[in-house]
C-alpha cells in the first residue's frame, strides 16, 4: 500500500490497546495536540479489558491503519489454545460481545503491512516480520530483524514494552502498550514519530486506572488481569 499526495511530518504509533478505551482516549487526546497526520496500530485492539467495540470503533473512526494482533486473532477464530487462563477467559468474554460490524472489521485487517510515507518504507507487525507471534526483546534480535528487511522501519508490538533501536541507518520501534504497559509503568505508551528526522519521542500518559479497574471487575472479567494495571506489569 503506497500513501501519496500529503505531506506527513510525523505520525503516531500505537499497540496492544486491548479493549482499554479509557487509555486509549487518554492517548489520542494527548497525541492530538502535535497534530500527526496519520496513526499506524500494530495490533492486538482486543482482550483483556471491557471495551473491546468502543476501541474498534475509535480506530475505525480515526482511519487509523490497522494490523491484526494475537488476540484479535483468537477472537475470531475461537482458537484459544495457546492462551493462559486469565487471558482465554477475557477472549471467551470479548467474543461473545462483538458486535457483527466489529467482528468484521478484525476479519479484514492484515497480520501485517507494508506503507511508504514521505519516502520511508515502514513495515508494521505484531510479532515480527518472521513471526506475527514472537516476542522481539532484546537489542541483538531486533538489529538482525533490521539488517533481513528492507523496510526503512520496523514497528512491532506485543511484547508491552516499549524499544528503539538503531542500526544502519534504519529504526526498530516497539511503542509498547496503550492498554496493558509491562515495562513496570502504568501509564498509557505510544510514539510520537518524525519521519524527516527519524526522531522518536516516547509518549507516556496517564489515565484513570481504577475506573478500568472497576468496570473489569463488575463485567466479570478475571480480577488478575484488572489489578495488574495498576503496577504496569
Amino acid at each position: 500500500m503506497n500513501i501519496r499526495g500529503r505531506i506527513f511530518l510525523s505520525i503516531v504509533i500505537l499497540a496492544d490497546p486491548h479493549s482499554n478505551i479509557v487509555a486509549l482516549r487518554a492517548v489520542l487526546e494527548a497525541a492530538s495536540r502535535t497534530r500527526p497526520s496519520r496513526f499506524l496500530m500494530a495490533g492486538d485492539l482486543v482482550g483483556y479489558g471491557p471495551r473491546p467495540n468502543e476501541v474498534i470503533e475509535i480506530v475505525e473512526k480515526q482511519r487509523m491503519l490497522a494490523i491484526r494482533g494475537n488476540h484479535d486473532q483468537s477472537v475470531i477464530s475461537n482458537d484459544y489454545s495457546w492462551m493462559n487462563q486469565f487471558a482465554e477467559a477475557a477472549a471467551r468474554w470479548t467474543a461473545g460481545g462483538l458486535t457483527s460490524r466489529s467482528r468484521y472489521f478484525l476479519e479484514l485487517l492484515s497480520r501485517d503491512a507494508l506503507v511508504e510515507i514521505e519516502g520511508r518504507t515502514i513495515g508494521l507487525y505484531h510479532g515480527s516480520p518472521e513471526n506475527p507471534d514472537e516476542y522481539v526483546m532484546d537489542e541483538s534480535r531486533a538489529k538482525q530483524l533490521l539488517e533481513r528487511s528492507t523496510c526503512d522501519i520496523v514497528i512491532c508490538g506485543h511484547t508491552h514494552v516499549p524499544m528503539q533501536i538503531r542500526s544502519g541507518g534504519k529504526l526498530f520501534l516497539n511503542p509498547g502498550s496503550v492498554g496493558q504497559p509491562r515495562d513496570g509503568n502504568p501509564d498509557a505508551a505510544f510514539i510520537e514519530l518524525n519521519l524527516r528526522t527519524l526522531k522518536a519521542d516516547l509518549r507516556r500518559v496517564r489515565y484513570d486506572v481504577s475506573s478500568v479497574q472497576k468496570e473489569m471487575k463488575s463485567a466479570g472479567l478475571p480480577r488478575f488481569l484488572a489489578d495488574r494495571l495498576s503496577e504496569g506489569c
